[in-house]
């Protein structure tokens, strides 16, 4: 497995496109989606089992990882998926994108009210 630098001295969750200008937020996933209360406890206070980065352009990377924080699969998703389902805007946290206030992009949340 590929060792993701996601975790810094702390334990803690960084973001790996932080300095992307082209990223517009993420959504977090501190527990994977099984029903297994073993396993799911085996994240308690560690690595993200998944990652999402949304991009301005439309990209969207999805990534899960172990709860050392070792990658376990990593793709990115058709370029129009999200332009068909923008309700997913909604789940985005944009302080973790390059533009939170939204000073150069608009904001993409406002489409899923339309």
């Amino acid at each position: 497995m590929q060792k993701a630098a996601l975790l810094d001295v702390n334990g803690k969750w960084t973001n790996k496109y932080a300095n992307d200008i082209k990223l517009a937020g993420v959504t977090v996933d501190q527990f994977p989606e099984v029903a297994n209360r073993k396993y799911l406890a085996s994240y308690v206070g560690k690595h993200p089992a998944g990652v999402t980065y949304y991009f301005w352009d439309g990209r969207v990377k999805q990534c899960t990882f172990t709860p050392e924080g070792e990658l376990l699969n990593a793709f990115w998703w058709a370029k129009d998926f999200l332009n068909r389902n923008t309700s997913l805007w909604s789940d985005v946290d944009f302080s973790a994108g390059s533009d939170p206030h939204f000073e150069s992009h608009s904001d993409p949340r406002n489409k899923v009210a339309q």
